[in-house]
């Protein structure tokens, strides 16, 4: 009786992808238009001044010598940013979601999914900013209607978005319509300090924004952060559980976490994360 999601990546591949290496090879490629390509703003410069989600990255763009042009990555070099201005971008994430719903998936969880609509004017970021301009264009909300509607040609499937904004009525926008996400991580709850009242006002305040449609996703810990055991304490984590667990909604617990396990040291020399 388990169901099993799976992880959804919409924003970018890999530079090794073949629909990569065929949209690098030449300006006149096929695919070109695929992944977004700019000219620099000066000999040497990027497009623009956004920055990777990456610190240790630096520039969210690379020069390409095959066809001397930049390439947008929101993360790493080696994960060239898809274009979704490109109806046959869509198309074939659309045709990614059916292969594995034909294959039984339960649903996804859309990996950074704010970031599939980005200023097409390519505009710079605030200052100090990483990427930006993705999710107030209402190009993010049709999309994901769109992505909705092929996940609910199968029955029973369901749809949570890695919604990584600090504003809990931008979060909400993706799930209080009905036709868009299920369900979004709530990350204004996970950055939320070791404090009752904090708590207690985030989740008010969430309740309050919510339309009967939306359905909280509560979680305090996942992959790219710290564990709670060793951010508030043994005792706090066990708290933590009995919070999540009571609370109205879906609890998302990170492998672990069930059994109050801290963080464990991990060698320089065995470190692959680039943060």
């Amino acid at each position: 009786g388990i169901r099993v999601i799976v992880d959804f990546v919409p924003n970018h591949t890999s530079d090794q992808h073949p629909w990569f290496l065929e949209s690098r090879g030449s300006r006149d490629s096929a695919r070109r238009g695929w992944y977004v390509w700019r000219d620099g703003r000066a000999p040497g410069m990027p497009p623009n001044e956004w920055l990777s989600t990456f610190r240790a990255v630096g520039p969210a763009w690379s020069f390409d010598d095959t066809t001397g042009q930049w390439y947008l990555h929101s993360f790493l070099p080696e994960q060239p940013d898809l274009d979704w201005d490109n109806p046959d971008v869509e198309a074939a994430m659309h045709d990614v979601l059916r292969f594995w719903c034909e294959r039984g998936v339960d649903g996804f969880r859309i990996d950074v999914v704010h970031k599939i609509a980005k200023d097409p004017l390519l505009r710079d970021s605030l200052p100090g900013e990483a990427v930006t301009w993705e999710d107030w264009q209402p190009t993010i909300h049709d999309r994901l209607r769109r992505l909705r509607a092929v996940v609910d040609e199968y029955p029973e499937r369901m749809l949570v978005g890695e919604v990584y904004l600090l504003d809990l009525e931008r979060i909400l926008a993706y799930v209080n319509t009905g036709d868009e996400l299920h369900l979004a991580h709530n990350f204004v709850f996970l950055h939320l300090p070791w404090d009752a009242s904090a708590f207690r006002a985030t989740i008010d305040n969430f309740e309050a924004l919510s339309s009967e449609s939306a359905w909280p996703a509560w979680f305090l810990a996942n992959h790219d952060h710290a564990r709670v055991a060793s951010r508030f304490g043994a005792r706090e984590a066990r708290a933590v559980l009995l919070m999540l667990y009571a609370l109205r909604g879906t609890p998302f617990v990170f492998a672990g976490e069930e059994l109050g396990l801290p963080d464990v040291e991990i060698p320089p020399e065995r470190m692959v994360d680039v943060d």
